[in-house]
């Protein structure tokens, strides 16, 4: 092993003008054009030779694996929702008038005894019409399955009351008699199952809002996504980028398709134009999706 050592520099000479003043012209062009050339050492010994190689590929792996294990390239923006709409419509009128489902051909299959207190007994099936199908929110949405009413019948006298003992006996009520110069009153609670509720339509449009480093996006299924400095002037945000694509997943995160009736047949991925009437599903699908 041996040590090899070279030194190369260029001098210059200053020089001053009489009278000890500043320097000459000449020598500041000479500083101007100096060119300094280091020292130059060369170890030749092959330990430190691969102790070099070694730590440098260390360094490298180190660098790889860290980007690669803690995804260090990757930004993570958490978005909020916002222009969330939901609404309800009727399925179609055969769907709705069908009467030939299980719950309306043998309602009595639906029966259950939660306690000796509560017997869920179904009567029957019954449609609900506009008001009564559904409630709407602003943010939430209400499809009734069954409907539970009760029922008080009263008369006067001991014959009309022994006639309504014997008849709500016979239809499942509480017989209450009369007291001193009260009516005698029948109380009958029952339970019908909606017509068709599963065929009940759910709509959906949603959008997101996601500050990005001071820039703040928004964006909808069914229209292009903008961006603003300040919150008050919005831009459209250009290409590809400014579509919101939806897609429809059941919990184990395999895509589910909703929309049978829809117009472009059942989607699990719902890009821009198939949401002019809201991603759109039945309330059977929904639930299915659901799991």
């Amino acid at each position: 092993d041996g040590l090899i050592l070279g030194r190369r520099s260029v001098r210059r000479r200053r020089t001053q003008g009489a009278g000890g003043g500043g320097p000459r012209m000449d020598d500041l062009v000479k500083s101007a054009t100096l060119v300094t050339v280091p020292k130059v050492l060369a170890i030749q010994n092959s330990k430190l030779g691969w102790a070099l190689r070694l730590l440098q590929l260390a360094s490298v792996v180190f660098v790889i694996s860290n980007i690669f294990w803690a995804r260090s390239w990757i930004v993570m923006y958490v978005p909020i929702e916002y222009g969330i709409e939901p609404w309800i419509t009727f399925g179609s009128q055969e769907q709705m008038n069908d009467s030939s489902a299980l719950h309306c051909t043998d309602p009595q299959s639906y029966d259950y005894i939660y306690s000796s207190h509560f017997i869920f007994s179904v009567r029957g099936c019954i449609p609900l019409r506009f008001g009564e199908a559904f409630s709407q929110g602003k943010l939430n949405s209400f499809i009734p399955t069954s409907v539970r009413d009760t029922y008080v019948r009263q008369q006067h006298g001991l014959v009309a009351c022994a006639a309504l003992e014997a008849d709500c006996l016979a239809t499942g009520g509480q017989f209450e008699p009369a007291r001193a110069a009260s009516e005698c009153q029948c109380v009958e609670e029952r339970v019908e199952l909606v017509q068709n509720a599963e065929h009940m339509q759910f709509h959906l449009n949603h959008g997101y809002e996601v500050n990005v480093d001071g820039k703040i996006f928004r964006g909808r299924d069914k229209s292009s996504a903008m961006f603003s400095l300040d919150g008050r002037k919005w831009n459209k945000v250009p290409g590809e980028q400014s579509k919101l694509v939806t897609i429809v997943q059941r919990p184990d995160g395999s895509p589910c398709s909703v929309g049978k009736d829809h117009a472009g047949g059942a989607l699990s991925t719902w890009e821009q134009p198939d949401v002019v009437d809201g991603i759109v599903g039945s309330l059977e699908e929904w639930l299915a999706c659901a799991g």
